[in-house]
């Protein structure tokens, strides 16, 4: 779900819109249920809700475009193996955040950020006091954070070399693979 703040040429508005109605739906299931499951994995409501929200989400993408999130996650399951889920998860903070970071940052993918970011807190219950929006990178830092201890991890820095020569090789070749992929449809 993350990654439905792509350009989407040669869709119709209603496609659209069905499109971020299930991501919409996807992700007030993740925030709903994903906790529950970590805790109790015979918590058979909580493990459907998941499966649900995974469904909502490949029917949010179904057209390919996929972008950053994606494109990143395939680059670092090819380069450390690592489970599909597992790479999307560590992916989407350091993508967002790079992406919000942009000066060209348009100003739709804002507003489907800024919305995004809404509707994870509203479905935690965790209401913004800042006067100013909460940048979606921050919203799901601060949501797969509660699950470090369930072994949640977000970006790559534990898989990458700890010699920092080797580390920084292999984050060229991360970006490299990573742009190179045919899912990398971001617009920055």
């Amino acid at each position: 779900p993350t990654d439905i703040m792509i350009e989407r040429d040669g869709m119709t508005m209603e496609e659209i819109n069905r499109c971020d109605d299930f991501a919409t739906k996807g992700i007030q299931l993740v925030v709903r249920h994903l906790r529950k499951a970590l805790d109790d994995p015979s918590d058979l409501e909580a493990r459907l809700g998941m499966q649900i929200a995974a469904l909502y989400g490949a029917k949010a993408f179904r057209k390919g475009d996929l972008g950053g999130v994606h494109a990143s996650a395939h680059a670092l399951g090819a380069m450390f193996h690592t489970h599909h889920g597992e790479a999307i998860g560590r992916m989407a903070v350091p993508v967002l955040a790079h992406s919000e970071a942009q000066p060209h940052y348009p100003e739709d993918a804002q507003k489907r950020s800024a919305a995004l970011a809404d509707v994870i807190l509203d479905a935690s219950e965790s209401k913004s006091s800042a006067s100013e929006p909460k940048k979606l990178s921050g919203v799901v830092e601060d949501f797969l954070g509660q699950f470090k201890a369930s072994g949640v991890a977000v970006g790559a820095a534990d898989l990458l070399s700890s010699d920092s020569a080797e580390a920084e090789s292999q984050i060229r070749e991360l970006a490299r693979l990573a742009a190179a992929d045919g899912c990398q449809t971001n617009p920055v």
